[in-house]
């Protein structure tokens, strides 16, 4: 078995690069299979890649090269794998093709022209409900489908989906574990902090992160409960989506606020009231200390004394398709405090958490599904609850969370991954005889939408497996329009709702002939390559 991992670098500290670096080392383990990764956000000239036991394919281009970086820049999908793939394909020649992040970062991967030449197993962050209709159509041509929680399995089969395999949910790595209260009096006094009572979270400065609710809302705690020892402490991104010197200012909370800082130079972590995007380390004195990001992480030790130095750990978000800081809080021993909604409902409920109910919900428009937005006084006094607990009761409380949560395994996770490649093979090999598709493409006259989208399915593009799919609904209702939804990459097959407002183009008759000849045009170049490339 020959594994292509499509994924962010397994030697950045992202969820999805843990998640899948903790897959890949037992994987990598197991006799008969071998590992290769097409790694996102790792350029061709990252040292990083010699510490890697298997073949690393990098997705970003040498930073020395500027007519490639600003290649790469073009087209934000180049960033998740797509440009490199099916060259990556031809010269690795994968069994099987993973991958575990959302339907945009792994939509390419689906419309590959070599599909036939690996199975596909994919975990979709599945964070939400409804998963809009076209990223189910797409999940649906998988060879199996996993999930990081029993909610997401749940979400998939109501959807209809048959290829559902199993969950495989995240762990926390082995270095998250619980400190003595000593030793977690000693992190906070080796960040310049006394005896205080820090709330914190660990959330990237995302759209779906409520931050500007979370400052409105731990000051109306600090209102209410008239606290002057209790801070929050956020471990996230910036510059990035929200403004958060400015709602901090909004708040009043400039010196209630807490950020990590980390030093791009010396390596040095503290913790710091807000003093802008980049400010002087307190050890090296360079002007190098920053926010953290995907690829300015910082280490699982590091991150172990960063949660050990919380008191209660909480998840302020509209969704989560896991939210792994929650079960590393948990393995540290922390309290934890979530929105009760997708995957922090599974978590919260298993481990006996502290939920925070929404107040409403509310529908994003690009893609349907439905997000909860938290009720301020369910999570004001849920902290006030935990925080009127003494040391003793929280520090007990947190061990039976920890307790009722389970202490994980990835080799459990990986044993599941192995089970659903091991159930799946390609269709095609890749040294099958030479495919030549038939170029002879003659327009009917006079045929309905309905039978002139089906002749585009079968004689044009010649992928019968889209009969009877949603994208032959979708081509019936667009030649009939005469416009469609824009697509992936301007191509077709997927409908394009990650995160932006649909965008319509001319779709006619004429149009979609030329455009799926185009498609089956670049179907012929790539097998003709498969062909040369044996």
């Amino acid at each position: 078995m020959k594994i292509l991992a499509c994924t962010e670098f397994t030697q950045i500290n992202s969820g999805y690069s843990i998640y899948m670096r903790e897959i890949l080392n037992r994987l990598n383990r197991v006799p008969g299979i071998k590992i290769a990764e097409l790694a996102s956000y790792c350029s061709q000239d990252d040292q990083r890649m010699a510490n890697v036991p298997w073949k690393v394919y990098p997705v970003a281009p040498s930073r020395n090269d500027s007519k490639a970086v600003e290649e790469y820049h073009a087209n934000p999908l180049h960033a998740f794998g797509a440009k490199l793939f099916n060259d990556v394909l031809l010269d690795y020649k994968p069994t099987h093709v993973i991958d575990i992040r959302d339907s945009w970062h792994i939509e390419y991967q689906f419309r590959s022209p070599l599909r036939p030449y690996y199975a596909h197993v994919v975990m979709p962050a599945v964070d939400a409900a409804p998963q809009h209709r076209t990223w189910i159509d797409m999940y649906s041509y998988a060879d199996k489908i996993l999930s990081y929680t029993d909610w997401g399995i749940n979400i998939l089969k109501v959807a209809g989906l048959n290829n559902v395999f199993s969950s495989a949910s995240p762990c926390a790595p082995i270095e998250f574990s619980p400190l003595t209260s000593e030793q977690r009096a000693e992190v906070k006094r080796s960040m310049g902090l006394g005896d205080v009572t820090i709330v914190g979270t660990v959330m990237r400065n995302q759209r779906r992160k409520l931050f500007p609710n979370l400052f409105q809302d731990f000051a109306a705690y600090l209102n209410k409960s008239g606290r002057t020892d209790v801070f929050l402490l956020c471990h996230t991104s910036n510059p990035d989506t929200w403004e958060l010197d400015e709602h901090l200012l909004e708040n009043g909370l400039s010196n209630k606020v807490l950020f990590t800082y980390h030093c791009n130079r010396c390596g040095t972590v503290d913790f710091s009231f807000y003093r802008g995007i980049f400010s002087h380390c307190r050890k090296c004195n360079n002007m190098s200390s920053t926010f953290t990001s995907t690829q300015n992480g910082v280490d699982n030790h590091t991150m172990n004394l960063i949660y050990n130095a919380m008191d209660v750990y909480v998840q302020y978000a509209i969704c989560e398709g896991y939210g792994m800081p929650l079960a590393e809080a948990l393995s540290c021993g922390i309290p934890i405090m979530a929105v009760d909604y997708s995957a922090m409902s599974e978590i919260i409920h298993q481990a006996q958490g502290t939920a925070i109910k929404p107040v409403d919900f509310f529908t994003e428009p690009e893609t349907g599904r439905r997000m909860a937005m938290p009720d301020r006084n369910s999570f004001i006094n849920g902290l006030d609850s935990l925080l009127s607990l003494s040391k003793e009761k929280l520090i007990e409380k947190s061990k039976f969370s920890r307790l009722l949560y389970g202490m994980r395994s990835y080799d459990e996770t990986a044993k599941v991954w192995l089970d659903a490649l091991s159930s799946c093979e390609p269709s095609k090999n890749w040294n099958s005889s030479p495919v030549k598709y038939n170029m002879d493409i003659k327009i009917p006259k006079g045929i309905s939408s309905s039978a002139f989208a089906r002749w585009l399915i079968t004689d044009v593009l010649q992928e019968p497996k889209y009969i009877g799919s949603f994208l032959e609904a979708r081509l019936i209702r667009d030649i009939s329009n005469g416009h469609a939804y824009r697509g992936f990459d301007n191509k077709y097959y997927h409908e394009d709702v990650a995160g932006k407002g649909m965008q319509l183009v001319p779709f006619d008759r004429e149009f979609a002939t030329r455009h799926f000849g185009a498609l089956l045009e670049e179907r012929q170049m790539w097998e003709d390559k498969r062909i040369a490339s044996l």
